[in-house]
Protein backbone atom coordinates (compact mmCIF):
# COMPACT_ATOMS: atom_id res chain seq x y z
CA UNK A 1 0.00 0.00 0.00
CA UNK A 2 2.21 2.47 0.75
CA UNK A 3 4.26 1.58 -2.23
CA UNK A 4 7.65 1.51 -0.15
CA UNK A 5 8.50 -2.03 0.67
CA UNK A 6 8.78 -4.77 -2.49
CA UNK A 7 8.24 -8.45 -1.60
CA UNK A 8 11.49 -9.73 -0.21
CA UNK A 9 11.47 -6.27 2.22
CA UNK A 10 7.98 -7.73 3.54
CA UNK A 11 9.11 -11.31 3.98
CA UNK A 12 12.22 -9.99 6.01
CA UNK A 13 10.04 -7.49 8.18
CA UNK A 14 7.28 -10.44 8.68
CA UNK A 15 10.08 -13.18 9.65
CA UNK A 16 11.48 -10.20 12.55
CA UNK A 17 8.51 -9.12 13.63
CA UNK A 18 7.33 -12.90 14.29
CA UNK A 19 10.19 -13.28 16.10
CA UNK A 20 9.83 -10.34 18.09
CA UNK A 21 6.22 -9.56 18.48
CA UNK A 22 5.11 -12.96 18.24
CA UNK A 23 2.74 -12.13 15.03
CA UNK A 24 2.36 -9.83 11.67
CA UNK A 25 -1.12 -8.94 10.37
CA UNK A 26 -1.84 -8.14 6.46
CA UNK A 27 -4.41 -7.17 4.68
CA UNK A 28 -5.67 -7.65 1.31
CA UNK A 29 -6.25 -4.46 -0.47
CA UNK A 30 -7.48 -3.67 -3.86
CA UNK A 31 -6.87 -0.40 -4.82
CA UNK A 32 -6.57 1.57 -7.99
CA UNK A 33 -3.10 2.17 -9.11
CA UNK A 34 0.13 -0.09 -10.51
CA UNK A 35 0.48 -3.00 -12.80
CA UNK A 36 -2.42 -5.05 -10.61
CA UNK A 37 -5.48 -3.88 -8.12
CA UNK A 38 -3.81 -6.14 -5.53
CA UNK A 39 -2.34 -4.89 -2.98
CA UNK A 40 -0.80 -5.80 0.70
CA UNK A 41 -1.10 -3.88 3.87
CA UNK A 42 1.16 -4.93 6.73
CA UNK A 43 -0.64 -4.21 10.47
CA UNK A 44 1.34 -5.01 13.72
CA UNK A 45 -0.40 -7.50 16.37
CA UNK A 46 -1.11 -4.28 18.74
CA UNK A 47 -3.39 -3.23 16.46
CA UNK A 48 -6.08 -5.36 16.87
CA UNK A 49 -8.75 -3.71 18.64
CA UNK A 50 -8.44 -5.43 22.16
CA UNK A 51 -11.60 -3.32 23.73
CA UNK A 52 -14.16 -4.91 21.03
CA UNK A 53 -16.73 -7.30 23.23
CA UNK A 54 -19.74 -7.75 21.04
CA UNK A 55 -18.92 -9.57 17.99
CA UNK A 56 -20.10 -8.94 14.36
CA UNK A 57 -21.78 -12.18 14.09
CA UNK A 58 -24.28 -13.52 17.08
CA UNK A 59 -23.18 -16.53 18.27
CA UNK A 60 -19.15 -15.68 18.45
CA UNK A 61 -16.94 -14.61 20.78
CA UNK A 62 -14.16 -11.86 20.46
CA UNK A 63 -10.88 -12.64 21.95
CA UNK A 64 -8.00 -10.24 21.52
CA UNK A 65 -9.96 -8.14 18.57
CA UNK A 66 -9.91 -11.43 16.96
CA UNK A 67 -13.38 -12.97 16.28
CA UNK A 68 -14.30 -16.27 17.09
CA UNK A 69 -17.25 -18.73 16.07
CA UNK A 70 -18.27 -21.78 18.65
CA UNK A 71 -15.36 -24.18 17.08
CA UNK A 72 -12.37 -21.50 17.85
CA UNK A 73 -11.72 -20.37 13.79
CA UNK A 74 -11.15 -17.40 13.25
CA UNK A 75 -13.81 -15.80 11.42
CA UNK A 76 -13.25 -11.92 11.53
CA UNK A 77 -10.60 -9.37 12.68
CA UNK A 78 -11.20 -5.85 14.39
CA UNK A 79 -8.29 -3.34 13.70
CA UNK A 80 -8.24 0.07 15.37
CA UNK A 81 -8.65 3.20 12.88
CA UNK A 82 -6.56 5.96 13.63
CA UNK A 83 -6.68 9.60 12.48
CA UNK A 84 -4.39 11.25 10.14
CA UNK A 85 -2.53 12.66 13.29
CA UNK A 86 -2.05 9.48 14.56
CA UNK A 87 -3.56 10.30 18.35
CA UNK A 88 -7.24 10.31 17.74
CA UNK A 89 -8.73 6.88 17.75
CA UNK A 90 -11.97 5.93 16.04
CA UNK A 91 -14.44 2.97 15.52
CA UNK A 92 -12.36 -0.15 15.11
CA UNK A 93 -13.43 -1.85 11.64
CA UNK A 94 -14.41 -5.50 11.19
CA UNK A 95 -12.14 -7.85 8.23
CA UNK A 96 -13.23 -11.32 7.50
CA UNK A 97 -10.77 -13.46 8.06
CA UNK A 98 -10.96 -14.32 4.11
CA UNK A 99 -8.96 -10.61 3.79
CA UNK A 100 -6.67 -10.70 6.70
CA UNK A 101 -3.48 -12.88 6.41
CA UNK A 102 -2.15 -13.76 9.99
CA UNK A 103 1.55 -14.92 10.46
CA UNK A 104 2.67 -16.66 13.71
CA UNK A 105 3.04 -20.05 15.18
CA UNK A 106 0.84 -22.06 16.82
CA UNK A 107 2.47 -24.02 19.62
CA UNK A 108 -1.03 -24.92 21.90
CA UNK A 109 -4.24 -26.43 20.90
CA UNK A 110 -5.87 -23.49 23.29
CA UNK A 111 -3.64 -20.89 21.80
CA UNK A 112 -5.82 -18.27 20.66
CA UNK A 113 -3.10 -15.15 20.25
CA UNK A 114 0.70 -14.99 19.07
CA UNK A 115 3.10 -15.42 21.29
CA UNK A 116 6.78 -14.19 20.63
CA UNK A 117 9.65 -16.50 19.43
CA UNK A 118 11.75 -14.58 22.17
CA UNK A 119 9.79 -16.23 24.80
CA UNK A 120 12.20 -19.11 25.82
CA UNK A 121 14.85 -16.73 25.87
CA UNK A 122 14.35 -13.80 27.09
CA UNK A 123 14.79 -14.10 30.65
CA UNK A 124 18.77 -15.24 29.65
CA UNK A 125 18.58 -12.25 27.78
CA UNK A 126 18.17 -10.17 30.79
CA UNK A 127 19.68 -11.80 32.78
CA UNK A 128 22.52 -11.09 30.14
CA UNK A 129 21.92 -7.21 30.27
CA UNK A 130 22.04 -7.14 33.62
CA UNK A 131 25.01 -8.89 34.32
CA UNK A 132 26.77 -6.69 31.51
CA UNK A 133 25.64 -3.41 33.67
CA UNK A 134 26.87 -4.73 37.39
CA UNK A 135 30.40 -5.78 35.35
CA UNK A 136 30.54 -2.10 33.40
CA UNK A 137 29.53 -0.62 37.12
CA UNK A 138 32.46 -2.72 38.64
CA UNK A 139 35.16 -1.64 35.89
CA UNK A 140 34.03 1.25 36.43
CA UNK A 141 34.66 1.51 39.98
CA UNK A 142 37.97 -0.29 39.16
CA UNK A 143 39.18 1.94 37.13
CA UNK A 144 39.30 4.65 39.24
CA UNK A 145 42.36 5.50 41.55
CA UNK A 146 42.06 6.71 45.44
CA UNK A 147 44.54 7.18 48.02
CA UNK A 148 44.14 7.09 52.11
CA UNK A 149 46.00 8.64 54.28
CA UNK A 150 46.17 7.37 57.90
CA UNK A 151 46.92 9.69 59.96
CA UNK A 152 49.54 9.51 62.85
CA UNK A 153 47.84 11.97 65.26
CA UNK A 154 43.68 12.38 64.84
CA UNK A 155 42.40 15.44 64.49
CA UNK A 156 41.35 15.90 67.87
CA UNK A 157 44.85 16.31 69.09
CA UNK A 158 46.29 14.78 71.90
CA UNK A 159 43.96 14.83 74.99
CA UNK A 160 45.30 14.82 78.43
CA UNK A 161 47.93 16.28 80.86
CA UNK A 162 50.55 16.46 78.33
CA UNK A 163 48.80 17.23 75.46
CA UNK A 164 50.20 19.70 72.94
CA UNK A 165 49.00 21.48 70.70
CA UNK A 166 50.86 21.18 67.10
CA UNK A 167 47.61 21.80 65.23
CA UNK A 168 49.20 24.52 63.37
CA UNK A 169 52.29 22.78 62.09
CA UNK A 170 50.38 20.07 60.42
CA UNK A 171 49.40 20.11 57.00
CA UNK A 172 45.48 19.44 56.21
CA UNK A 173 44.52 17.26 53.18
CA UNK A 174 41.30 19.01 52.56
CA UNK A 175 40.51 19.41 49.00
CA UNK A 176 43.75 18.21 47.86
CA UNK A 177 43.36 15.85 44.82
CA UNK A 178 45.71 13.09 42.82
CA UNK A 179 47.46 15.18 39.58
CA UNK A 180 49.89 13.11 37.37
CA UNK A 181 53.31 13.70 38.12
CA UNK A 182 52.28 16.31 41.49
CA UNK A 183 54.98 16.40 44.09
CA UNK A 184 53.27 16.82 47.89
CA UNK A 185 54.53 15.86 51.21
CA UNK A 186 52.64 14.42 53.99
CA UNK A 187 52.90 15.47 58.09
CA UNK A 188 55.42 13.25 59.77
CA UNK A 189 53.99 10.17 60.70
CA UNK A 190 51.18 9.59 58.20
CA UNK A 191 51.17 7.52 55.63
CA UNK A 192 49.72 6.67 52.02
CA UNK A 193 47.45 3.99 51.55
CA UNK A 194 46.77 3.33 47.70
CA UNK A 195 42.90 1.87 47.22
CA UNK A 196 43.27 -0.77 43.94
CA UNK A 197 39.65 -2.50 43.32
CA UNK A 198 40.37 -6.16 41.72
CA UNK A 199 38.84 -6.35 38.25
CA UNK A 200 37.16 -9.84 37.34
CA UNK A 201 36.85 -9.47 33.84
CA UNK A 202 38.41 -12.53 33.18
CA UNK A 203 35.31 -14.50 34.40
CA UNK A 204 32.89 -12.28 32.53
CA UNK A 205 33.81 -13.98 29.04
CA UNK A 206 33.31 -17.64 30.17
CA UNK A 207 29.85 -16.70 31.83
CA UNK A 208 28.47 -14.32 28.81
CA UNK A 209 29.57 -17.65 26.75
CA UNK A 210 27.52 -19.58 28.41
CA UNK A 211 24.45 -17.16 28.62
CA UNK A 212 24.77 -17.07 25.06
CA UNK A 213 24.71 -20.98 24.24
CA UNK A 214 21.14 -20.67 26.89
CA UNK A 215 19.86 -18.05 23.92
CA UNK A 216 20.23 -20.27 21.36
CA UNK A 217 19.57 -23.72 22.22
CA UNK A 218 15.94 -21.77 23.14
CA UNK A 219 16.13 -20.54 19.36
CA UNK A 220 16.96 -23.91 18.39
CA UNK A 221 20.43 -22.86 17.00
CA UNK A 222 24.40 -23.35 17.66
CA UNK A 223 26.07 -20.90 19.37
CA UNK A 224 28.60 -20.35 16.48
CA UNK A 225 25.12 -19.13 14.40
CA UNK A 226 24.34 -16.22 17.20
CA UNK A 227 27.55 -15.68 18.20
CA UNK A 228 29.67 -15.90 15.20
CA UNK A 229 32.35 -17.49 17.02
CA UNK A 230 34.16 -20.21 15.11
CA UNK A 231 37.35 -20.04 17.74
CA UNK A 232 36.05 -23.04 20.10
CA UNK A 233 35.03 -25.47 17.09
CA UNK A 234 36.51 -27.91 14.28
CA UNK A 235 35.24 -28.52 10.75
CA UNK A 236 32.90 -31.70 11.81
CA UNK A 237 31.09 -30.11 14.66
CA UNK A 238 30.96 -26.92 12.69
CA UNK A 239 29.24 -28.45 9.95
CA UNK A 240 27.51 -30.64 11.97
CA UNK A 241 25.74 -27.55 13.57
CA UNK A 242 25.35 -25.96 10.22
CA UNK A 243 22.93 -29.30 9.17
CA UNK A 244 21.01 -28.90 12.53
CA UNK A 245 20.63 -25.02 11.87
CA UNK A 246 19.34 -25.78 8.45
CA UNK A 247 16.47 -27.73 9.94
CA UNK A 248 15.38 -25.22 12.29
CA UNK A 249 15.59 -22.49 8.86
CA UNK A 250 13.80 -24.78 7.33
CA UNK A 251 10.81 -24.99 9.67
CA UNK A 252 10.50 -21.40 9.27
CA UNK A 253 10.76 -21.46 5.66
CA UNK A 254 8.04 -23.78 5.53
CA UNK A 255 5.76 -22.12 7.96
CA UNK A 256 6.31 -18.70 5.74
CA UNK A 257 5.47 -20.39 2.51
CA UNK A 258 2.93 -22.20 3.50
CA UNK A 259 1.38 -19.81 5.81
CA UNK A 260 1.59 -16.36 3.54
CA UNK A 261 3.71 -17.09 0.29
CA UNK A 262 1.16 -19.27 -1.19
CA UNK A 263 -2.07 -17.39 -0.26
CA UNK A 264 -0.37 -14.04 -1.49
CA UNK A 265 0.76 -16.30 -4.74
CA UNK A 266 -2.60 -17.49 -5.72
CA UNK A 267 -4.37 -13.97 -4.59
CA UNK A 268 -1.95 -12.36 -6.85
CA UNK A 269 -2.58 -14.92 -9.91
CA UNK A 270 -6.43 -14.61 -9.81
CA UNK A 271 -5.82 -10.53 -9.45
CA UNK A 272 -3.87 -10.84 -12.21
CA UNK A 273 -6.28 -12.71 -14.25
CA UNK A 274 -9.09 -10.51 -13.55
CA UNK A 275 -7.10 -7.71 -14.50
CA UNK A 276 -6.57 -9.08 -17.62
CA UNK A 277 -2.92 -9.04 -17.71
CA UNK A 278 -2.92 -12.18 -18.17
CA UNK A 279 -4.94 -14.62 -20.28
CA UNK A 280 -5.43 -18.34 -19.64
CA UNK A 281 -8.88 -19.49 -21.60
CA UNK A 282 -9.54 -22.63 -19.03
CA UNK A 283 -7.78 -21.10 -15.85
CA UNK A 284 -11.86 -21.04 -14.09
CA UNK A 285 -12.15 -24.73 -15.13
CA UNK A 286 -9.45 -26.19 -13.29
CA UNK A 287 -7.40 -22.93 -11.40
CA UNK A 288 -5.45 -25.46 -8.91
CA UNK A 289 -3.39 -26.73 -11.99
CA UNK A 290 -2.10 -23.12 -12.31
CA UNK A 291 -1.65 -22.27 -9.13
CA UNK A 292 0.61 -25.38 -8.28
CA UNK A 293 4.77 -24.09 -7.53
CA UNK A 294 5.69 -26.58 -5.55
CA UNK A 295 8.14 -27.74 -8.10
CA UNK A 296 10.61 -24.47 -7.67
CA UNK A 297 14.06 -24.91 -5.65
CA UNK A 298 15.61 -22.62 -3.36
CA UNK A 299 18.64 -20.88 -4.24
CA UNK A 300 21.93 -21.76 -2.75
CA UNK A 301 19.84 -24.91 -0.76
CA UNK A 302 22.52 -26.45 0.94
CA UNK A 303 20.38 -28.96 2.46
CA UNK A 304 18.31 -29.78 -0.75
CA UNK A 305 22.09 -29.47 -2.58
CA UNK A 306 23.27 -32.15 0.12
CA UNK A 307 20.88 -35.32 -0.26
CA UNK A 308 20.32 -34.49 -4.15
CA UNK A 309 23.64 -35.51 -3.94
CA UNK A 310 23.86 -38.61 -1.53
CA UNK A 311 20.59 -39.83 -3.39
CA UNK A 312 22.48 -39.83 -6.66
CA UNK A 313 26.22 -40.72 -5.65
CA UNK A 314 26.77 -44.73 -6.12
CA UNK A 315 27.44 -47.17 -3.85
CA UNK A 316 30.68 -48.57 -2.74
CA UNK A 317 31.64 -52.18 -4.23
CA UNK A 318 34.61 -52.89 -2.99
CA UNK A 319 35.78 -55.29 -5.96
CA UNK A 320 35.09 -51.89 -7.95
CA UNK A 321 38.93 -51.37 -6.59
CA UNK A 322 40.49 -53.92 -7.18
CA UNK A 323 39.05 -54.86 -10.56
CA UNK A 324 39.92 -51.64 -12.19
CA UNK A 325 43.45 -51.76 -11.75
CA UNK A 326 43.51 -54.35 -14.44
CA UNK A 327 43.30 -52.92 -18.39
CA UNK A 328 40.16 -52.11 -19.75
CA UNK A 329 40.39 -54.44 -22.63
CA UNK A 330 40.62 -57.65 -20.10
CA UNK A 331 37.15 -56.47 -18.60
CA UNK A 332 34.56 -59.28 -18.88
CA UNK A 333 36.86 -61.90 -19.60
CA UNK A 334 36.94 -65.32 -16.87
CA UNK A 335 40.71 -65.09 -16.37
CA UNK A 336 40.11 -61.07 -15.18
CA UNK A 337 37.70 -62.23 -12.43
CA UNK A 338 39.78 -65.20 -11.31
CA UNK A 339 42.88 -62.98 -10.81
CA UNK A 340 40.46 -60.47 -9.33
CA UNK A 341 39.05 -62.38 -6.06
CA UNK A 342 42.40 -64.11 -5.12
CA UNK A 343 44.28 -60.80 -4.85
CA UNK A 344 41.11 -59.36 -2.79
CA UNK A 345 41.59 -62.51 -0.75
CA UNK A 346 45.52 -62.31 0.06
CA UNK A 347 44.86 -58.64 1.31
CA UNK A 348 42.32 -59.83 3.20
CA UNK A 349 44.31 -62.19 5.22
CA UNK A 350 47.48 -59.74 5.40
CA UNK A 351 45.44 -57.37 6.90
CA UNK A 352 43.87 -60.15 9.89
CA UNK A 353 48.06 -60.64 10.45
CA UNK A 354 49.14 -57.57 10.92
CA UNK A 355 45.97 -56.84 13.19
CA UNK A 356 47.41 -59.59 14.97
CA UNK A 357 50.74 -58.95 15.56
Amino acid sequence: MTKQQNFNQILRMAVTRKKIDGGILFKKCYTKGGILPFKLQALEVDELAGSVASPHTKGNRVIGGIEYDDSNCPVGYWIEQYNIDGYGLNQPVYYPAKDIIFYYTKKRPSQLREVSDMAPSLTRIRDSNEFITAVSMKERVAACFALLIKRAVPLGGVTGRNAQNNNGDRRSYDGKMLTPGMISELNAGDEAEVVDPKSGSSDVTTFLKLLQRLVSSGQGLSYEATARDMSETNYSSARQAMIEDDLTYAEEIEQLRDSFMDEVYETFLISAVLAGEIVISDFWIDPQKYMDHSGYLLPNGGLIRRRKQEQTKPPWNPVSRVSSRFPPNRAGTGKNRLTTWPTLQRMQRKRAYRLEV
